[in-house]
């Protein structure tokens, strides 16, 4: 397992402005700590031209996440809507491409959101694998990428046709292809009612990427849910608590995988403050040291 950050949390609005998203990577960069890097879509291609050079020059791995670009676009790969669908499908054969001219080894997709009658969901789910059956043909195509699915909450806030972990190993045992991953989230699985550790213990060689998220269980909280805060209360996961989640982890087959990213999601929510960036940047950079046991 290796210590990873998510760009797209630091710095939200650098997928808005042409040439922030490099210039973020190269801010995540300097601390010589991170091994992973997750990003999301890049619009200009000199720039992820760029952003390739540097995960190049640095010797580290890249996660190319089209979740927002999917939400953003109301693009759902498990819609009962044709149209909207195959627009889906198309757009993360976009991503696709793109993310491999950023020099990315996965690329990070969901399910999209259920259908709002939950006696459809199984349908939808039908219609989640036939769109990734389409989309695995394109990965396998050089160069070699892995592409991570994110399960999420069924019913409480994000509402993704893909929920626990079970659900998801069900999915990807259809498929022979090995390049289709699980990226496991502790938020969405506690939102689920699943153990964040124990759920995904049996399914370890399954798993591409783990996100280490605190999520609000309290219905009442205006903030229930999955709103990326830091660790601590309103949210049942403190900082405390998470080298012994990892350590859980590490002591099984995680650890003699060297590509397995772990990441914290810790959204900035001064995305325009540039020292709120470089604030929560430290901060990331102290908690992974602190899950690694890592001295500064």
């Amino acid at each position: 397992m290796i210590p990873g950050i998510m760009v797209s949390q630091v710095w939200p609005g650098a997928c808005d402005r042409i040439g922030a998203t490099e210039h973020a990577l190269t801010l995540s960069m300097e601390p010589g700590f991170f091994k992973t890097f997750q990003i999301v879509h890049v619009s200009s291609q000199e720039e992820r031209h760029a952003i390739s050079n540097l995960v190049q020059k640095s010797n580290s791995s890249l996660t190319y996440c089209l979740a927002r670009i999917l939400g953003r676009k109301r693009l759902n790969l498990s819609s009962l809507l044709y149209e909207n669908r195959r627009k889906a499908i198309d757009e993360v054969k976009r991503g696709l491409e793109h993310g491999r001219e950023c020099g990315a080894s996965r690329i990070s997709i969901v399910s999209g959101p259920a259908p709002g009658k939950p006696h459809l969901r199984n349908k939808a789910l039908h219609r989640l694998v036939e769109s990734l059956e389409e989309i695995l043909l394109e990965v396998s195509q050089s160069p070699a990428v892995e592409l991570v699915i994110e399960p999420l909450d069924i019913g409480c806030h994000k509402k993704g046709t893909l929920g626990t972990i079970s659900e998801t190993v069900g999915v990807i045992s259809r498929f022979s292809n090995s390049q289709l991953k699980i990226c496991a989230d502790t938020a969405h699985m506690l939102l689920n009612n699943e153990d964040p550790v124990n759920a995904v213990r049996p399914y370890l060689d399954m798993v591409s990427e783990y996100h280490l998220c605190n999520p609000v269980l309290d219905e009442r909280s205006g903030l229930f849910g999955d709103p990326h805060i830091p660790f601590g209360p309103p949210g049942p996961i403190s900082e405390d608590d998470l080298p012994e989640m990892v350590a859980c982890l590490s002591d099984t087959s995680l650890s003699t995988n060297q590509h397995q990213g772990l990441f914290l999601e810790i959204l900035n929510r001064s995305p325009e403050d540039e020292d709120a960036a470089e604030t929560l940047l430290r901060s990331n950079v102290r908690i992974m040291k602190a899950i690694f046991k890592e001295k500064d």
